[in-house]
């Protein structure tokens, strides 16, 4: 039983004790004189029956900022954590976790020291014997019995606070202090108010919404890719905005790829762009067989297997480049399933996007155009998206490290027309690290995470509607030169300013990006702190601002 689940039971066992006592001892000193030594017990209780009322509030902001927990929770003391729970607990607080578990523990210390050595049995031997959830239901009958009556006249024999005056006092200030303690530190933790209620569609698709992209899907695309052909450099560009959507929302189960490919080079007046979708079922197939029939054969039984149907064309020795000049010849979105290792053509759908010949245009370029305006809208839903693909991408090979506004780009719907902020596009290089490991990171760099520091820039420039080159001064420079953490520093100086003229979840985003401090986390509980702290304020912010938009759901 952890310490969060122990103090949850516990308390409300404390407090109805709390409770009969207080009255135990002013239906004394009404039957009988007022005495100094009854009065100061008294104040005791008061005193522990406060401690403890904020020590409950403290844990159900805990508890209503867990994922899984539904709307209008309540809590419910006596009902033991899940094991998602108690993980959740150390995903929410974050690097507040272990200093949160070290000061309950000492807390529950606090509380034995001042429970009589008479009292029930909540003892270590008796946890030890016992299940947790046994043992919630043991204390959830005892409370039921004192709220009930049943066990008033035998309550002081079975839970007793000692009366040693020293001992409760040295008790109390270390629960006082470590009320104190809990509430700065989860006040850092970046913990919203627990009675502050949650948009439903971010939490139930949390979860489902943490994926990262597939490596070997990356690695496949790479061996396949067309390195010399008759076109020219094939260049592709992955679609960013299906980030934000689950594959349930897309209406499957399978997760999906968008990518745009040039159909020939890119050329000054740029190219035809081929639309190209690759599906990821959710449960590959890990066996090339299907189960065996036996067959009676002349009196001997003779077994065979037959081998499941192909997901496709196989497409394994074909040309890509082929492929996608066949499938722009016939004005279809070329279909591509990646299952069992390997890539299987499927059958074609119609386009969704009606692309004409161009070439794409960066964000650098749009940053330094004075004439192109960014509405705020375009601002928020730029900055979910980008947010999207450093959950998903950033500890992959889709996603440089040293990403920035020269790699994200936009198109044109119409020639006459602006480009559609909404729909950004990575530049995507499918070559595979032929080291095998990444480069070595400066040790003099500040900031743990590149690919989150570039993130936090981006939504930095966004804001400004300009480059951070621009904003440079002499004490990010060497010598007049930039350094490896020029960007930082100056970044951290524009937000500082920025401080009273940013909304809040905009601002938080970017502080988080930019004052990264965990060097040793990845994989799984990286993108669950990028979510939290990240992509969940920004949508939060779009959501308020534009409801109606459907990009967060």
């Amino acid at each position: 039983m952890s310490g969060v689940e122990l103090m949850l039971a516990i308390l409300p066992l404390v407090v109805s004790a709390i409770e009969y006592h207080k009255e135990g001892i002013r239906l004394g000193t009404n039957l009988s004189s007022a005495k100094a030594k009854d009065n100061a017990h008294l104040d005791f209780f008061w005193e522990l029956h406060d401690e403890l009322a904020l020590l409950g509030n403290t844990l159900a902001a805990v508890l209503c900022n867990l994922p899984s927990r539904p709307l209008g929770f309540e809590l419910s003391p006596l009902s033991p954590l899940t094991e998602e729970e108690t993980r959740e607990i150390d995903y929410v607080l974050g690097i507040s976790a272990q200093p949160f578990h070290n000061i309950l523990d000492r807390m529950l210390k606090s509380l034995e020291a001042l429970v009589s050595d008479r009292s029930l049995n909540l003892t270590e031997s008796d946890l030890q014997l016992q299940s947790s959830e046994a043992f919630c239901r043991k204390l959830r009958h005892f409370k039921a019995q004192i709220d009930d009556g049943e066990m008033t006249q035998s309550l002081r024999k079975r839970f007793q606070f000692t009366r040693n005056e020293k001992s409760r006092k040295v008790a109390m200030i270390r629960i006082q202090d470590a009320n104190k303690k809990l509430e700065r530190l989860l006040r850092g933790s970046m913990l919203p108010e627990h009675n502050v209620k949650r948009r439903p569609g971010l939490i139930m698709q949390q979860s489902r919404r943490l994926r990262r992209l597939s490596e070997p899907l990356f690695n496949t695309m790479a061996r396949e890719w067309p390195k010399t052909c008759e076109c020219g450099q094939h260049e592709a560009r992955l679609c960013l905005w299906n980030c934000c959507s689950s594959p349930q929302c897309q209406g499957s189960n399978d997760d999906s790829l968008e990518m745009l490919v040039s159909v020939t080079d890119l050329e000054n007046d740029g190219a035809p762009w081929q639309e190209s979708i690759i599906l990821i079922p959710e449960q590959p197939e890990q066996s090339s067989t299907m189960p065996t029939v036996r067959f009676v054969i002349d009196g001997e039984p003779v077994e065979t297997a037959s081998t499941p149907p192909a997901p496709g064309k196989d497409i394994d020795s074909e040309s890509l480049c082929r492929l996608i000049r066949q499938a722009h010849e016939q004005n279809s979105t070329l279909q591509i399933r990646f299952d069992r290792g390997k890539l299987w053509q499927i059958q074609s759908r119609k386009k969704s996007l009606h692309l004409q010949s161009q070439r794409d245009t960066t964000l650098k370029e749009l940053l330094e155009n004075p004439d192109r305006d960014f509405k705020l809208k375009e601002k928020w839903i730029l900055a979910v998206i980008l947010a999207h693909a450093a959950l998903h991408c950033s500890d992959g090979p889709w996603l440089c490290k040293d990403w920035s506004k020269e790699h994200i780009t936009f198109f044109r719907n119409d020639p006459s027309a602006e480009e559609d902020l909404s729909r950004p596009c990575l530049k995507v290089q499918f070559v595979v690290d032929s080291n095998g490991t990444a480069a070595v990171d400066d040790p003099f760099r500040m900031h743990s995470n590149p690919a989150l520091l570039s993130l936090g820039i981006l939504l930095l420039e966004i804001y400004i509607r300009g480059p951070i080159e621009e904003r440079w001064n002499e004490e990010d420079l060497t010598d007049g030169e930039p350094n490896e953490n020029t960007n930082l520093t100056t970044a951290l100086r524009l937000l500082q300013a920025s401080d009273g003229d940013l909304y809040e979840g905009y601002r938080g985003a970017i502080q988080a990006c930019l004052e990264c401090e965990e060097p040793g986390i990845n994989g799984d509980m990286l993108r669950q702190r990028v979510y939290e702290r990240i992509v969940s304020p920004l949508e939060q912010e779009l959501a308020h601002g534009f409801p109606s938009l459907k990009i967060w759901k």
